[in-house]
């Protein structure tokens, strides 16, 4: 359970000491509650989500983003100041599942959804406030999933209405007759219901205990969350796209020589394989990355230049020897390992650990393990392409290859979609943005001969053609082509388009993952994005400037050849 806390006001109790004194309160063990806040930082922040003894994250801000916990089930936030980027961020801690739960996904109700709650402390932020405040939430939510409910707990009539919902009368409070508040409460004390603190706590919070735990006392009530949620407001409808008018049948062509199915690269549950897996990773690691040659590394050069603010053409250069921050290496190592939700980040430092010890000593390099770990990190922060490629070596040996997903017979379209000579289905049907659709029409377009057909290889289709990505995750590229003369199986390309090479898009992290990818029978997946006056070049990955650059116009005749 992550725990969000609002600032501390100048002269006001601290509300990370406030929860966490409530929470040991109800019996939630102390060593099972972690704090991470810009005053109280924990040092093994970016491990806490794989650390099963860790119960409950109290936190500010830290954990809104940057933080990957596939364990965090449900949130309570007591932050007043909530939005639409809220939403997002809340969905990415919550919706994330556990490797181990995803078998029973189906199974058990509870476990399939994430929750989140929200409460103003003190009432700082009015009710028409907080209504609208959960709006923007359900908003920022919708735009990841429609499967949000929203639950109004208590009975506040204004608070139902504003929300949607209907409230439930509170469960009667069982009592016996001539029985003292004291000697009530000594009673639940005794049945185990009641915390001993309470004894002491103030008159209003007793009095709110009392109440609540005599709803659980009574045996004849039913429980106060049988199915969860209590009060359900209308959920938020699938958002589906709006029937088209005269849609019509468009059949798969059968005289391009399209194959039956594509190949799909599928990799079992890597919790199944992890323990085979993270050695693996570990020796592949250490065979590209020449770790033992840093193990003595202390200082790092640098370069500083200066430009004197007088004079416009003076300036001075320098090399430095710089000091390396062991603390700062560790802190962005960690957060380099944690880019597959399917391993856990510790056994990959256990087993790089052990393999760079085993070197070591076949060397007869003397180490002390603090000697190693810093190493590691060193190597980690120097070359994190080499273990995102370590990984994706070490699953290739695990990913099986599935051709059992025909393409489907036809497809739904516009009566009056433009016909595609070489398209799969006979025309341009489907969903394309700009770039992508400019692109198929250059294939159909092709009078080389090369090009034999296209397909649109629609994401997260069962049958569409996918790479398994060192992070766990699957990529599909845009399109597959039939090449004549390209020796893979059916003559098939693979291409990805972009949006353009000039803005971040084309530079973020997970294409730079993505174009270093190859498919076990398809082969490197050919890139491309449009420039501004309509030309298509290809794109491709320079691995010394860590970045993707255009290199010359795409060409057809360039996919004959297998990279």
């Amino acid at each position: 359970m992550l725990v969000q806390v609002e600032d501390q006001q100048d002269g006001k109790e601290d509300p990370v000491a406030r929860v966490k004194e409530r929470l040991i309160e109800i019996g939630v063990p102390e060593k099972a509650i972690a704090v991470h806040t810009s005053g109280e930082p924990d040092p093994a922040f970016h491990t806490l989500a794989y650390d099963p003894e860790i119960e409950v994250l109290i936190f500010k801000l830290a954990v809104a983003t940057g933080f990957d916990a596939p364990r965090a089930w449900t949130l309570v936030s007591v932050r007043p100041s909530r939005g639409r980027d809220f939403g997002l961020q809340i969905v990415g801690r919550i919706m994330r599942v556990h490797p181990l739960v995803r078998p029973l996904h189906g199974q058990e109700p509870l476990l399939d959804r994430g929750y989140v709650f929200l409460s103003d402390p003190e009432s700082q932020v009015g009710l028409d406030e907080a209504a609208a405040d959960l709006k923007a939430v359900r908003e920022g939510i919708a735009v990841l999933t429609d499967m949000l409910d929203v639950a109004v707990l208590g009975n506040d009539t204004r608070a139902a209405e504003s929300y949607g919902a209907t409230p439930l009368p509170l469960p009667p409070i069982r009592s016996v007759e001539g029985e003292t508040e004291a000697n009530r409460a000594q009673r639940q004390m005794s049945m185990g219901l009641l915390n001993p603190n309470y004894a002491t706590a103030s008159t209003a919070r007793q009095q709110s205990a009392l109440n609540a735990v005599g709803g659980f006392a009574d045996p004849s009530m039913p429980p106060l969350f049988p199915d969860l949620p209590d009060v359900l407001a209308p959920r938020v409808p699938p958002r589906q796209a709006a029937p088209q008018a005269h849609q019509v049948r468009y059949a798969l062509r059968t005289d391009l020589g399209l194959p039956r199915a594509l190949i799909r690269e599928e990799l079992p549950n890597l919790f199944d394989i992890e323990a085979d897996l993270c050695p693996l990773i570990a020796r592949e690691f250490c065979r590209t990355v020449p770790m033992t040659a840093m193990l003595l590394a202390v200082n790092s050069n640098a370069e500083l230049s200066m430009r004197d603010l007088f004079n416009a053409g003076e300036t001075d250069q320098r090399s430095l020897s710089v000091r390396m921050s062991a603390a700062r290496i560790a802190e962005q190592a960690q957060m380099q390992l944690t880019f597959n939700d399917g391993i856990d980040p510790r056994r990959i430092r256990e087993a790089i650990e052990a393999e760079l010890a085993r070197l070591c000593q076949k060397e007869g390099i003397a180490a002390t393990t603090r000697d190693l770990r810093r190493t590691i990190n060193l190597a980690i922060l120097r070359k994190p392409q080499a273990l995102k490629e370590a990984v994706r070596t070490a699953q290739s040996a695990y990913i099986r290859l599935e051709s059992n997903e025909p393409i489907p017979a036809e497809q739904f379209g516009p009566k009056d979609a433009p016909k595609a000579r070489k398209g799969a289905y006979g025309a341009f049907i489907g969903r394309f943005n700009s770039p992508e659709r400019a692109f198929a029409e250059m294939l159909d377009n092709d009078d080389t001969g090369r090009v034999k057909w296209w397909l649109r290889n629609p994401e997260n289709e069962t049958w569409a053609t996918r790479l398994i990505l060192p992070t766990g995750k699957r990529f599909f590229p845009d399109f597959a082509v039939g090449i004549s003369g390209r020796k893979t199986p059916d003559c098939i390309a693979l291409v990805e388009i972009k949006d353009d090479g000039e803005t971040g898009r084309l530079q973020s992290d997970s294409n730079a993952i993505k174009i270093n990818s190859i498919h076990r029978e398809y082969r490197k997946v050919f890139w491309s994005f449009r420039e501004q006056e309509g030309v298509f070049l290809k794109a491709v990955w320079h691995e010394s400037r860590n970045r993707i650059f255009s290199s010359g116009p795409f060409e057809i005749e360039d996919m004959v050849l297998i990279q």
